[in-house]
């Protein structure tokens, strides 16, 4: 369950309208049950999804074909609505700024 939930949240990646009462209903399962399915790993849904947002963020900043995208057309390709919010949470995940990291060899 909690395989096709991530499957879900994926194919919602860039979906910033999307909140995790469509996971939940496209797996099948309530809301509550998701949040359970993902305590059992120490993390919330929301802390997933963010998760699997900025790591393909990151793979983008880093890809010759999305060089010419900006770091705020970056960010809304995967969901974030505010490139500031995106900025703070990227730099708390790879302790650098998106900027530097589409930057560092």
């Amino acid at each position: 369950m909690r395989a096709c939930a991530v499957e879900a949240m994926l194919r919602h990646i860039d979906d910033p309208g999307a909140d995790l009462s469509v996971i939940a209903e496209e797996v099948g399962i309530s809301t509550r049950y998701l949040g359970e399915l993902f305590r059992e790993l120490g993390a919330t849904p929301h802390e997933k999804w963010t998760e699997l947002r900025l790591e393909r963020a990151s793979t983008q900043l880093r890809t010759e074909s999305f060089a010419e995208k900006t770091i705020a057309d970056i960010a809304a390709l995967n969901g974030f609505v505010n490139v500031t919010h995106f900025g703070r949470l990227f730099k708390k995940r790879y302790r650098m700024t998106p900027g530097q990291w589409r930057c560092r060899p």
